[in-house]
């Protein structure tokens, strides 16, 4: 298939907000990746996919970058590489290896990673990482989930060792009901980069609409040429892509954490409010020396009467399962 970008309509900012915000000097509290970053959030900010709200005037949407000339998109996809073996035709890390920090991840009232898988790179950081993934079926309550939003994604974070609220993170996204686009109670999907603090730019891709039952193809790659990350995400179903580039400052960060993740904003554990489950395919992680790296994946599930889980079935395959 021919990759070809066709420019989505300029998007309209729209800005919907839960009644509880609606009413005056009404606040809340959200964590930003760990229980350090705590700020209260006025009437105009908006939720993105990095477990925080930002003002909605810190968000910034860029055209759509083009492939770099040396990516051949089809070449590219995970599904088409080998893997590759160290000498001793086994993975040298092991689960001693394993670190004792803890990811901190969002959990507020307002926002939560409701099920994910978390692979911890300790020896060294990833290049690239690629995923394929369904766009499921929409939340069963539809556009009477009050403002309910949720995301799937592929996502590598910016944690050196030890988690700080200083964290960044790149990842093509599915979003559902995501407020700052044209599709509100709709599928849409949008490239991302930002840092987990409320006082920092978040930017991404102009969003483009998804169906339920198209396929989502992501990557993240760093290219050496230009000392930059590419951001790509791709309705494979209609051959649309929508890409960003992250900014130099990013290339200098330790990229060893990598997720596969249903998170949520504004649920309240109504299961109706869920949307269907998704299987991430085809994942491959990459380190800065070229080699495929098999990651050690947690299954984790947030604490939910709703019979969420999280089943890894191999190194490349994830289940992140809902009631749908």
């Amino acid at each position: 298939m021919e990759m070809t970008e066709e420019n989505p309509k300029p998007e309209t900012i729209t800005h919907s907000r839960r009644t509880l915000l609606k009413s005056a000097g009404a606040a809340t509290t959200v964590l930003a990746f760990g229980p350090k970053s705590v700020s209260a959030l006025s009437e105009d900010h908006v939720p993105v996919p990095a477990g925080v709200e930002v003002p909605k005037s810190n968000i910034t949407v860029e055209p759509t970058a083009e492939p770099p000339v040396d990516m051949d998109i089809k070449k590219r996809r995970a599904h088409n590489r080998s893997p590759v073996v160290d000498p001793n035709g086994k993975e040298t890390r092991d689960k001693e290896q394993e670190s004792d920090e803890v990811d901190p991840m969002p959990g507020s009232n307002s926002n939560r990673y409701l099920s994910y898988a978390r692979d911890e790179y300790i020896t060294g950081k990833y290049h690239v990482m690629e995923a394929t993934f369904n766009v499921p079926s929409e939340p069963a309550a539809g556009n009477s989930a009050d403002d309910t939003i949720m995301y799937y994604f592929p996502a590598l974070i910016n944690c050196d060792s030890i988690c700080t609220t200083t964290q960044s993170i790149i990842q093509p996204v599915l979003q559902w009901n995501q407020e700052d686009t044209d599709f509100a109670y709709d599928w849409s999907i949008a490239s991302w980069y930002g840092s987990g603090s409320n006082a920092d730019n978040y930017h991404r891709s102009p969003a483009l609409a998804a169906n339920a039952g198209d396929t989502i193809y992501g990557s993240m790659e760093y290219h050496s040429d230009r000392n930059q990350w590419y951001i790509y995400t791709e309705n494979v179903t209609d051959g649309r892509y929508t890409a960003i580039w992250a900014p130099e400052s990013f290339s200098d960060y330790a990229w060893d954490r990598a997720y596969c993740t249903l998170e949520s904003f504004y649920w309240e554990q109504n299961c109706d409010e869920l949307p269907g489950s998704s299987t991430f395919r085809n994942v491959y992680l990459e380190n800065a020396s070229g080699n495929r790296v098999k990651p050690d994946w947690g299954e984790n599930t947030d604490n939910v009467s709703c019979l969420l889980s999280c089943f890894v079935s191999n190194h490349d395959k994830i289940y992140l399962r809902t009631p749908y």
